[in-house]
């Protein structure tokens, strides 16, 4: 692959693989690596010395990095080595054309009915799949007494379904995975809030799905974390944060922070 092109642009775990790949074939071609540290650290079966030995070469040796996260640039620059001029940062948005509140725009004809037809009645959203504790879901909607669309684009819905299997009222749940964009549209647009249970995850779905919900037109509940501190750069340093944060799933301070919404 590195031989038919002039500069490579890869994402992830094959991003690192790639900028490590032109380390060791020096002049033949440019891998730039859009870098998740996550998936370099965490997946595979490499002792974690061996990955990071072989994440700071694909730093060292890329024509530029581009980081998903403030945080991790500065984790990639102060501790890994990778030179300041050759670490880029990636503003975080959403495609607000596409994203939009339902004043703005008329409904698709095509809504998968059964998501139409839970959407009459309230409940909220919970999106992103990068902790993958689904106790924590179940006990969110417990808790707050209301119904739930839990929308994921991967097949974590067999995780959700067990740890809520001893519920009886599985009619006060959507889940299904691979819904169309719109149909997720349409989820946010109709939902009462947005409770985001992500918080140190470099995944972007983090705050990818907590934009597409305020571009939607709802509320939103964030646990502190990386995402909120991430966030942040997007106001001014008087200027009140555009969502709820809460600390805790457990107790009554998510409760109290959609009292407050």
């Amino acid at each position: 692959i590195l031989d038919q092109y002039q500069a490579i642009v890869a994402y992830g775990s094959v991003g690192a693989a790639l900028a490590f790949a032109a380390a060791i074939r020096p002049g033949r071609s440019t891998a730039v690596a859009v870098v998740s540290f996550a998936n370099v650290l965490q997946t595979g079966r490499l002792p974690n010395r061996v990955r990071a030995i072989l994440y700071k070469l694909g730093l060292r040796a890329a024509a530029v990095t581009i980081f998903m996260t403030e945080a991790q640039r500065i984790q990639a620059v102060d501790r890994l080595g990778c030179p300041p001029a050759k670490a880029d940062l990636l503003p975080v948005g959403v495609d607000t054309k596409f994203f939009r509140t339902k004043a703005c725009g008329p409904e698709p004809s095509d809504i998968d009915r059964d998501l139409k037809t839970f959407c009459r009645n309230p409940y909220i959203v919970v999106a992103g799949d990068q902790q993958r504790n689904e106790r924590e879901v179940v006990h969110t909607i417990e808790s707050l007494g209301t119904r739930l669309v839990r929308l994921t684009r991967n097949t974590y819905t067999e995780a959700f379904w067990k740890s809520y299997g001893s519920n009886p009222d599985r009619d006060s749940v959507f889940c299904r995975a691979h819904l169309p964009w719109t149909d997720v549209r349409f989820a946010y647009q109709h939902a009462s809030a947005l409770v985001s249970l992500s918080d140190n995850s470099w995944q972007p779905a983090g705050w990818t799905t907590v934009l597409e919900a305020m571009a939607s037109g709802i509320p939103v509940l964030v646990r502190r974390g990386l995402v909120t501190e991430e966030l942040k750069r997007y106001c001014g340093p008087n200027e009140p944060l555009p969502f709820a944060v809460f600390d805790n799933v457990r107790g009554n301070e998510v409760a109290e922070a959609f009292d407050r919404l």
